[in-house]
């Protein structure tokens, strides 16, 4: 049972205090984005709220009064880092433009808006000034998959994000990791050892019991044998219905939201992040290997190289997103969050409980 199922009713309201927020700034986008982009908007546009474009982002269609086709604004209220550095929702939209951009020779990116990134001000009532980061991209006419995953043949839209997954994973970056530094146009981490280090740190931090660290930091550093090419992953893909899209038939056309994507073993971290989101949403076995059959098939791996070359380190990758929802936990509990956010305990459980599972399958082995 996914989330969005179990959750149905948190999930309802949050989607709607979402919408919500949209169409307030919706209406209050008009006069800015002309101002902004006079050359694109050459009276105030037309702008719509949209709803099932991620978690954190308040989307909105932006339209030259009509015109059938326009923009996407995608914006996140700006919060900045103490250090006055710039803010995270800005580099992330910055990050996603300059994947754009190297994606445009395929058809499955939306075309990225030169200097379509940056910081505007809204003058919200009730709350006075406050600044959103934003990114606009131009439309793709298609719909969310998550609003039309029932009608959708689950194997065939997997082998064919496979397909689209291997394209992604054929572009090749400077640096590693997540984090991207605008100023350079690079990722941050200058090697793969780096991203190793810091996952080593994560593990530490942990509240896993002293003799499970000591077993996951094993695993991990026994990724450095893997020497990745610096290859882009989305890592936000496969398991999350919300960011591609389809048209009337039910084809793949286009892959939105960039924030987790990053550069490295991309085969391993796409699938990792699939294979965790099945874990985490309480899917049975049967239904993982149904689904990693299809992507596999798509990426054009067959099973006996995925279990050779991949399976153990990709479970490893599992693990590190399974520490990662344990910390979350953690700090929702420590700043007294957990009752917005109550899915996180029910992933935390099922996080723990791979994590022991996998613990108690290696000492066997052993």
């Amino acid at each position: 049972m996914s989330v969005e199922s179990e959750f149905s009713q948190e999930n309802f309201l949050r989607a709607t205090h979402q919408a919500n927020r949209a169409r307030v700034l919706a209406h209050l986008l008009t006069p800015v984005l002309h101002e902004i982009f006079p050359h694109i908007f050459l009276e105030p546009p037309t702008i719509t709220a949209l709803s099932g474009q991620g978690w954190s982002n308040l989307t909105v269609r932006v339209r030259n009064r009509g015109a059938t086709t326009g923009y996407i604004l995608r914006l996140c209220p700006r919060v900045a880092p103490p250090d006055s550095a710039p803010s995270h929702s800005v580099q992330h939209y910055e990050k996603e433009r300059f994947i754009l951009e190297q994606l445009q020779r395929y058809e499955f990116v939306p075309r990225a808006v030169p200097a379509g990134a940056g910081v505007l001000s809204l003058v919200i009532p009730g709350r006075g000034e406050t600044d959103f980061a934003y990114s606009l991209q131009q439309e793709m006419p298609f719909v969310s998959g998550r609003e039309v995953c029932t009608k959708l043949d689950r194997e065939h839209t997997l082998t064919k994000l496979g397909a689209i997954a291997r394209k992604i994973h054929s572009v090749r970056l400077e640096g590693y990791g997540n984090e991207f530094d605008e100023q350079t146009r690079r990722f941050k981490r200058p090697d793969f050892l780096a991203c190793i280090e810091d996952k080593l740190s994560g593990i530490e931090r942990s509240s896993l019991a002293v003799g499970m660290k000591r077993w996951l930091t094993a695993r991990v550093e026994a990724l450095a044998a893997l020497k990745p090419k610096s290859c882009l992953y989305h890592r936000d893909l496969l398991g999350n219905w919300g960011n591609f899209l389809v048209d009337s038939v039910g084809d793949v056309r286009g892959i939105i939201d960039w924030e987790f994507a990053g550069v490295g073993p991309a085969l391993h971290m796409e699938i990792a992040s699939l294979v965790y989101v099945l874990n985490r949403d309480g899917v049975t076995p049967d239904c993982v290997e149904r689904d990693l059959s299809a992507v596999l098939s798509g990426y054009g791996v067959s099973r006996a190289e995925y279990r050779d070359c991949y399976e153990r380190d990709v479970e490893t990758f599992v693990l590190l997103n399974s520490v990662s929802a344990l910390m979350k936990l953690d700090d929702l509990r420590r700043s007294g969050s957990l009752a917005k956010e109550p899915w996180r305990l029910r992933f935390a459980e099922r996080a723990s409980g791979l994590c022991q599972r996998c613990f108690a399958n290696d000492r066997v082995a052993a």
